[in-house]
């Protein structure tokens, strides 16, 4: 029943109730029973104060009796309301799931609902970039994709906090199914929470979509004891849970239901072992945290439930499930199959830019240009505002049409979300030109926003080399390292600077500990052998087995196997003379 429904006959049962009060007695007292039921029904404190005085009254007997009646007519029709207004949203239709890609890759995992339907809770590292080891944080292109309408959008972060793995997006789903937010009260007293996700899903779509494709949207729950909850200021912070079930990879973003209701009262993001018993524990975000995170942004007003409802196509499911299948074939290189599905999906959704999106993105792979481009446009023409689409649009052109690239990233300038991301592009394009102080203006204002982006200052690093600011250049590669320690280019080529800059010590430190990153990289093993055949006399041992390890290692491009056996035997040669 929709909520204009809803509101008429509750309107129509206020009206039977006055009447009856209003045959029973005088004008006066019917005004005055007409005001107590108007607070009554907004809840206010005023009217259950009149209620309570006029209650404990001696005189007016028959206006205190039929004041109860009214009382409990009000009553009773906001217990209906609310009962119908829980049973109007089926948990899984305000699922949805999150997919990002950023400069580290993609990830995919849950989402759900909540509010007027524009935002989005899920899980922090599903929508950023992060360092597994650093402290490098990047935010990622942020697409949604719902199962109830079938169909995918681009989404903003409006608001997140990385202590708690927590974020909040913006999308353009007014009226989309939603889940309530609990109140703090349910959350400290849950004894059990039910966690609600589709983990298959995720799993096929996200980074290695190790799953196969679905073909079906079959959720999955797990009902499990809350183990305890965590305050601060007296403010529900986290939920820990007892028990696993089946938890694990795919669930992350997924929401902790109150049992038997859509009320939403934390948010799963991971497992984790506690020091002293070593029990692993599944935990997430106390949904109090949401409202914090929000009260002082302008987003804070879409938490109110809205008076409209989007309504399902009969095709929803199909259409997801084309969307999934289509991104996992993607994914898997088979782009003969994803295309076939996002012509199925176009079919379906002919007005979607999310559609075209992907198959313009599908077309780039395969080097089909004038259909990506086609569909770019498309998609641009039915949305003009989607930013993701700007972007991914210049990213192609970026080689081709470099000129027309940057022409669209410059329009992205203004949105300081996207400006690491479109500087990082603009760099590339620049840096082919030798424009580098060009280059580097923009890449300073981005770390601006910033500061931890890795990538950011390899960029400015990479720059200022190639413009002869040797030690600045250094300094900031450094930073890079530093943020990102586990990303083998980065520290590769520092290592190469830190060599031609005689800094043989720390540049033999991070060859060697590029080994421990990348250990399956011939030519990493070829590095540490020609630095050690060059500057380490005493260690020509060692370069020969590294060359030897680098010669059976499976062949990289842009790796001669003719060089490493020219080094190889460059080394016998030595060891022998020496002997």
């Amino acid at each position: 029943m929709s909520v204009q429904a809803r509101n008429s006959n509750w309107a129509f049962m206020i009206k039977s109730g006055i009447g009856i009060v209003n045959r029973r007695v005088g004008n006066f007292r019917f005004l005055t029973i007409l005001s107590l039921e108007y607070s009554l029904l907004k809840n206010t404190k005023s009217g259950y104060t009149l209620l309570h005085h006029i209650l404990r009254s001696k005189p007016m007997n028959r206006l205190r009796l039929s004041v109860i009646v009214a009382a409990l007519l009000v009553v009773c029709c906001q217990a209906v309301l609310l009962a119908g207004a829980h049973a109007a949203v089926e948990p899984r239709d305000a699922l949805v799931m999150v997919i990002m890609r950023s400069f580290m890759g993609r990830r995919a995992g849950n989402g759900f609902v909540i509010g007027d339907g524009t935002l989005v809770v899920t899980a922090h590292h599903l929508v950023f970039g992060e360092s597994g080891q650093g402290r490098h944080k990047m935010a990622g292109l942020v697409s949604v994709v719902s199962p109830y309408i079938g169909d995918g959008c681009e989404a903003r972060i409006v608001a997140a906090e990385e202590e708690l793995d927590l974020a909040v997006l913006r999308v353009p789903l007014l009226g989309h199914p939603a889940l309530e937010l609990a109140e703090e009260r349910d959350i400290l007293s849950a004894e059990r929470l039910v966690v609600l996700g589709v983990p298959e899903i995720a799993r096929s779509i996200g980074s290695g979509a190790r799953e196969p494709r679905q073909e079906d949207l079959d959720g999955r729950s797990e009902n499990l004891a809350v183990d305890y909850v965590a305050v601060r200021r007296r403010i529900p912070r986290f939920i820990s849970l007892g028990e696993t079930g089946q938890l694990g990879e795919g669930w992350s973003g997924s929401p902790m239901l109150l049992p038997d209701s859509a009320v939403a009262a934390g948010c799963f993001t991971a497992l984790n072992t506690t020091k002293g018993d070593q029990r692993v524990r599944a935990r997430g975000p106390a949904m109090s945290q949401i409202r914090r995170l929000l009260e002082d942004s302008d987003a804070g007003e879409s938490l109110k439930a809205g008076d409209t409802r989007l309504p399902r196509p009969e095709d929803a499911v199909d259409a997801f499930l084309s969307f999934a299948q289509a991104y996992h074939h993607y994914l898997e290189h088979q782009h003969r199959q994803a295309s076939e599905r996002i012509e199925q999906l176009i079919r379906m959704r002919p007005e979607s830019p999310f559609a075209y999106l992907m198959s313009a993105s599908n077309a780039e792979v395969q080097r089909d240009y004038d259909l990506a481009d086609q569909h770019f446009r498309k998609a641009l023409a039915l949305d003009p505002e989607a930013a993701s689409a700007r972007f991914f649009f210049a990213q192609s052109l970026a080689e081709r049409r470099p000129d027309e690239a940057l022409e669209m990233l410059e329009s992205l300038w203004e949105h300081d979300v996207f400006k690491p991301s479109a500087a990082l592009l603009m760099f590339n394009i620049l840096a082919e030109r030798g424009q580098f102080q060009r280059a580097g203006e923009l890449l300073t204002e981005a770390l601006k926003l910033n500061p931890r982006n890795a990538y950011l200052w390899m960029s400015l690093g990479s720059g200022q080399y190639a413009s002869d600011q040797h030690d600045d250049a250094i300094a900031n590669i450094a930073k890079a390292v530093e943020l990102l320690p586990e990303r083998g280019p980065f520290r590769g080529q520092l290592a190469r600077m830190l060599e031609k800059a005689g800094r043989l010590d720390e540049a033999e430190k991070h060859f060697r500990e590029l080994l421990n990153i990348e250990p399956d990289n011939p030519v990493v093993h070829l590095w540490l052998a020609q630095f050690l055949a060059k500057h380490r006399p005493e260690a020509k041992d060692e370069a020969l087995k590294e060359a030897q390890i680098a010669l059976e290692l499976p062949p990289r491009k842009g790796l001669p196997k003719e060089k490493i056996e020219q080094l190889i035997q460059e080394l016998q040669f030595q060891t022998t003379s020496d002997r």
